[in-house]
């Protein structure tokens, strides 16, 4: 299946979604802790970019600690 392009809903940068191939999607090796993609879910209906998945990851972590 080919990727679709998509723009992050967050920050508006354009990527390359491959979900249905999961070990090829940019966001495959990103740890999101439960509590995050729930928030997620709530939050957006698409798919966020790499970064800025990263960056709640992260703050996530931040917040956790």
């Amino acid at each position: 299946m080919q990727p679709k392009h998509k723009t992050c809903p967050r920050c508006g940068a354009l990527f390359e979604c491959r979900m249905h191939d999961p070990q090829q999607c940019q966001c495959a090796d990103i740890e999101l802790s439960e509590r995050l993609i729930e928030l997620l879910r709530t939050e957006w209906h698409e798919c966020l970019c790499a970064h800025c998945l990263r960056e709640l990851a992260d703050l996530d972590g931040s917040a956790a600690r």
